[in-house]
């Protein structure tokens, strides 16, 4: 009897010991999971906190690309028309195990200017880990590009302008199949920037491209900031085919194609290329574009039938009014 006694305080015994253990198992395996998810709920809770008060600083300049994504971007305004933009986004980790994920765009910051932000802002990771940093971030970007644009007008860059060049080969290697010549015009400079005209004759799909090609092997095209065109040739059927490319320039292309019509230029291509020399023109860039153009159409023979239309129109109605002022004055004698 005794003996059946201890045996069942053993067994019981061991049953307590086994639902502790698997207690213990149960709570080493679920104690992670909610650690991750106060550590996610309380970024998720840092993260609004840091997007409403960058609203309010910033306001207009402050832009939400997608709420649901974490998307967001600031414009950064500085003086003489240079601007910049910070795109982020936030994971899940930010900020207590991994910073935002970011991009810098700033055309007239050059490569080597960008990789320095790139190590102050490791730097404020470094010094700031598991808080929210986007403020030092932005701080930090502003006081770099400031210093920078003090430095280009103390010492600013020189921009040595080329000699005129009109109807000068595009000197490329030529291809199996011959292409039409390409001619490049006389450049256009302002502020840094030049615009630099192509003209070559095309009537199929395949010339426009094969000619496109030859154009950007220059490497001064290829690495160019814009390049913009427009085409029109005579296809089947006696169909006119027209396009306009605005190669990131918004309206560019439409307004080209419309300087080949003005023109009545069939059956020919013009490139421009805008190599970027650090400052913003604003509307004097498509002056620029419809200058170069005008420029190369000219060069290589072709007349401006609006122009001259316009011309003619106003000078027949000059001798209209003319005729009609005699015609009066005969009458009151």
């Amino acid at each position: 009897m005794e003996e059946k006694e201890a045996r069942k305080t053993d067994l019981q015994i061991e049953g307590v010991n086994y639902i502790i253990q698997s207690a213990k198992k149960k709570n080493k395996k679920a104690s992670p999971n909610k650690v991750f998810n106060a550590k996610l709920s309380s970024n998720m809770r840092k993260q609004e906190e840091e997007v409403s008060a960058m609203k309010l600083l910033y306001k207009e300049k402050f832009h939400v690309e997608d709420e649901v994504t974490k998307k967001y971007w600031i414009d950064l305004l500085f003086k003489g028309g240079r601007d910049a933009r910070l795109e982020f986004s936030y994971t899940p980790e930010y900020p207590s195990d991994v910073p935002p994920t970011y991009k810098l765009t700033a055309p007239w910051v050059d490569d080597s200017k960008i990789k320095d932000i790139s190590k102050e802002l490791i730097n404020i990771v470094s010094e700031n880990f598991g808080q929210c940093i986007m403020y030092k971030w932005i701080d930090k970007i502003e006081e770099v590009l400031k210093k920078d644009i003090e430095d280009m007008k103390r010492n600013p860059p020189i921009f040595e302008e080329p000699p005129p060049v009109v109807r000068k080969e595009v000197k490329v290697e030529e291809k199996e199949n011959s292409l039409p010549e390409v001619y490049e015009g006389k450049g256009i400079w302002d502020r840094g920037s030049c615009f630099t005209p192509y003209l070559a004759p095309v009537t199929s799909e395949k010339e426009v491209r094969g000619v496109i090609e030859k154009i950007e092997d220059c490497r001064k095209v290829s690495t160019a900031w814009r390049n913009t065109y427009a085409y029109r040739y005579v296809g089947e059927g006696g169909k006119v085919v027209e396009v306009g490319e605005d190669g990131g320039e918004p309206k560019a292309g439409g307004n080209l194609l419309k300087r080949l019509i003005n023109y009545n230029a069939n059956n020919v291509i013009v490139f421009i290329s805008r190599r970027f020399g650090g400052s913003m023109l604003g509307p004097d860039r498509f002056k620029h574009l419809n200058d170069a153009a005008d420029d190369v159409l000219v060069a290589c023979g072709y007349k401006n039938i609006a122009t001259n239309k316009s011309k003619a129109k106003n000078g027949s109605k000059t001798e209209k009014n003319k005729d009609n002022k005699k015609k009066f004055q005969k009458k009151k004698k």
